[in-house]
């Protein structure tokens, strides 16, 4: 088809696509003025290596009545279906805006925002690109279907990641619940409770109870999402204090030197998130800091 040709029939469909969106938004609000229920959709992001797949499967795992999107699918593509829906990928954060515009069907949109400290963040592997970290200041790596021959950084890294949470708070359309992965970790039904009263579910089993039913966790490294090392895969696993602060290992001590001198706008995110008053955790760092040889930890 010609340019032109394009360009005319895109001019034809945008009128009707407005049209047929205003009477699926008219039709809902009248089934709901009639007592239907509306339809939620939840949507778990923000920075990649930050525990979003964990609580997936957490909610997965104690949360009936909703159907759960497969492997890092973006949320726009569930928005117009009328069921209640979870899904999960750290990029939906990017997509907020479009998941609004096209709720026609006007659910209750929820994203949770998960929030990690950035040390353990640009020093996490993933199971699918074992052989570098897969997420630093600058870009982070893109995996899947779309690249058969290999990851490539691709993606925002934390900088961009960054910049987009801070501005969420301007959304009207969507109701935004931020979840340390700290707090997931040092309490995990705490956190469970919290979001039961923002999401205003009600949930059958506990998240600290979530590896007692594999059967039914949604996020798994299989088929063509396979993990490359499955010695990395931890979504399923119990969780405990071993998962905190990884980053003070040795292997990750050039690692934290080279993003934070480089890049030092990283003392100010960190000190923003509340997990550094300022940055004399950085001098004390270097000075306790051993001659072992660095490397990459299996996170």
């Amino acid at each position: 088809m010609s340019p032109g040709a394009s360009g005319a029939l895109r001019r034809v469909r945008e009128p009707l696509k407005r049209i047929r969106d205003g009477l699926l938004r008219r039709g809902a609000r009248v089934a709901y003025a009639l007592g239907v229920p509306r339809p939620v959709q939840i949507v778990i992001c923000g920075y990649p290596r930050s525990g979003t797949s964990l609580l997936y499967n957490m909610l997965s795992a104690s949360l009936d009545g909703f159907h759960f999107g497969k492997f890092e699918v973006p949320c726009v593509h569930h928005v117009r279906t009328r069921s209640h829906f979870v899904s999960k990928r750290p990029l939906d954060v990017f997509e907020l805006e479009k998941l609004c515009r096209g709720n026609v069907f006007e659910k209750e949109l929820f994203a949770i925002v998960v929030i990690r400290d950035l040390r353990d963040v640009i020093t996490s592997i993933h199971p699918r690109v074992p052989h570098d970290y897969f997420i630093g200041y600058e870009a982070s790596y893109a995996v899947g279907d779309d690249f058969p021959h290999g990851s490539k950084l691709l993606h925002p890294g934390v900088r961009g990641y960054y910049e987009r949470i801070e501005q969420l708070d301007e959304l009207v359309d969507l109701t935004l619940v931020r979840v340390r992965y700290e707090d997931l970790i040092a309490q995990p039904d705490a956190v469970q409770q919290r979001l039961a009263d923002a999401l205003r579910v009600r949930f059958a089993r506990r998240f600290a109870q979530f590896h007692e039913h594999p059967e039914r966790h949604a996020y798994r490294y299989a088929g063509a999402e396979r993990a490359v090392d499955p010695a990395l895969v931890r979504e399923s696993d119990p969780v405990d204090g071993s998962r905190l602060g990884k980053w003070r290992s040795d292997v990750h001590r050039e690692r934290i030197r080279s993003q934070f001198r480089a890049h030092p706008e990283l003392f100010e995110m960190l000190c923003a998130y509340g997990y550094e008053p300022d940055a004399g955790w950085f001098e004390a760092f270097e000075r306790a800091a051993s001659a072992a040889p660095a490397g990459a930890e299996r996170d």
